[in-house]
């Protein structure tokens, strides 16, 4: 690589020399026939093209995961810096880190793909990072691209750029947008552009009006949408996997790029009492260690716990303990209670035979607990086990996961069969029946008349042992232990 003097006292370096509007070599060009000049190796699809093509000032690209629209708004980037050098572009992202994975990762991939020399450097301040692209031997021909993360808009206030690019905006505060785009309006720039490139989520932040299926695009902005289905270099099976992962709603925004109303509906949506409820059974547990597993939900009206039974792949809720204008102490009783009665000699000879996993809900961690002032509901949990002598592990987690990530991973367990529930818990099987989604059309669930408090407390343990424990192999548990990682990771 060449040598550039680029940087000097950690400020990016802005070439003195006014920019020509139409550079020679590129007089009479076409944008996509300058692109595919610049980079021969890009195998442009036909939606990518009319992106690229598109004159309009404002630019909207939504596509699935895996669609290769990252890949595509790098193009575009690597373009407009080629067009507008050396003034410099502006690229916002969600997070350094979210930036490393994934925007600077196809940026790198772009030129290395197209023989594009380039470096990366920090500015002192730790705002920007900075993507320059050698696009000849003079310091005027070197491409500039400023990478911030979105998340705090008042940083980004400063001089002017030629174009931006804002990854995932929906996401990010509706002022970022904003600052962003009062940004890039440098005069001396070729082409003046705002790109916008993202998946629908479901916690949108803004700009619900453009999302929406029946917006097309306008006058000055475009808008193409580009499913998975439609990137010829997406696995078949990976989109299958997809669709298996995050069911049928979720599937829409992340595989089809559409924006889906969930308000009112099940969350629960694969759940069925044909597939998934089985009759009650006295149980007669597998030679060899039986492992056990209990979730639990804290609230002030109504407690929760499940008791689930890891069969192999399967993982079967067998039963369910509620209380009502209670504790955690009493909950912690009653499971205590039941438990020495089912199962002869857990606490005793025999407490080696059973390995049991206490996963509870991550606030547990911090709530104090009516029941002993100044305890937390964690420390609680952990005393009435431990005391009455069980063979366990308490995990609490550093955080619930996100509620839509819990349910789409639980949906796909209960289409697989890989979770069923024994009759006998009738709580349990009505809250995955009419649990929904809240009215407002956000990712929460509906907790109306106590509804969801069932499914939660087992959620937080199936999650957790998805995520932690190979579903088909034994041991021995390795004791009692508080921690917040699990004791043993099987």
């Amino acid at each position: 690589m060449a040598e550039l003097k680029l940087l000097k006292d950690g400020k990016a370096f802005i070439h003195k020399k006014a920019i020509k509007k139409i550079r020679s070599i590129d007089k009479g060009k076409s944008r996509l026939e300058i692109i595919k000049q610049l980079l021969p190796n890009y195998d442009i699809q036909d939606k990518p093209a009319k992106f690229h093509a598109s004159t309009k000032p404002d630019k909207l690209l939504i596509g699935g995961y895996g669609s290769g629209k990252t890949y595509t708004g790098s193009a575009e980037d690597i373009f407009l810096a080629y067009v507008n050098r050396p003034l410099p572009g502006l690229i916002i992202i969600q997070s350094k880190s979210n930036s490393e994975v994934t925007t600077e990762d196809d940026l790198k991939k772009v030129c290395e793909d197209n023989h594009i020399e380039y470096w990366l450097e920090d500015d002192r301040g730790g705002t920007y990072r900075f993507f320059f692209m050698k696009f000849g031997d003079d310091e005027a021909d070197v491409g500039k691209l400023m990478l911030a993360s979105g998340s705090k808009p008042d940083l980004l206030k400063g001089p002017t750029v030629a174009f931006a690019h804002i990854d995932e905006p929906f996401v990010q505060p509706k002022e970022t947008m904003e600052v962003v785009i009062s940004r890039a309006r440098d005069p001396k720039a070729v082409i003046n552009e705002v790109i916008f490139t993202g998946t629908i989520e479901p916690d949108l932040q803004w700009g619900h009006e453009y999302i929406d299926d029946e917006f097309k695009g306008s006058k000055d902005m475009l808008k193409i949408v580009i499913p998975t289905t439609e990137n010829k270099y997406a696995p078949k099976d990976y989109i299958a996997r997809m669709r298996r992962l995050y069911g049928e709603e979720l599937a829409k925004m992340y595989i089809d790029g559409k924006n889906v109303n969930i308000a009112g509906k099940n969350a629960y949506t694969n759940f069925t009492t044909a597939n998934n409820v089985k009759p009650f059974e006295k149980f007669r547990f597998k030679e060899g260690v039986i492992n056990l597993g209990i979730g639990m939900d804290f609230n002030v009206g109504k407690m929760c716990a499940a008791e689930i039974y890891l069969d192999g792949k399967v993982r079967k809720q067998i039963d369910e303990y509620i209380t009502t204008d209670s504790n955690t102490k009493q909950l912690c009783n009653k499971i205590v209670q039941r438990l020495q009665e089912k199962y002869p000699g857990i606490t005793g000879k025999n407490k080696f035979k059973y390995n049991i996993l206490i996963v509870p809900d991550a606030s547990g961690k911090a709530r104090k607990s009516s029941a002993d002032i100044g305890k937390t509901d964690a420390t609680i949990i952990y005393k009435a086990f431990a005391d009455a002598g069980f063979n366990f592990t308490l995990y609490v987690p550093p955080s619930n996961p996100l509620v839509y990530d819990r349910v789409q991973r639980i949906n796909e367990m209960i289409a697989e069969e890989r979770f069923l529930i024994y009759n006998n818990c009738t709580e349990a099987i009505d809250d995955r029946k009419f649990v929904k989604w809240k009215n407002t059309g956000s990712w929460e669930l509906d907790k109306a008349n106590g509804r969801s408090h069932m499914s939660e407390a087992a959620d937080y343990y199936l999650y957790v042992s998805l995520n932690f424990i190979e579903a088909n192999e034994g041991g021995n548990s390795s004791g009692v232990e508080t921690t917040s990682r699990p004791a043993r990771c099987r």
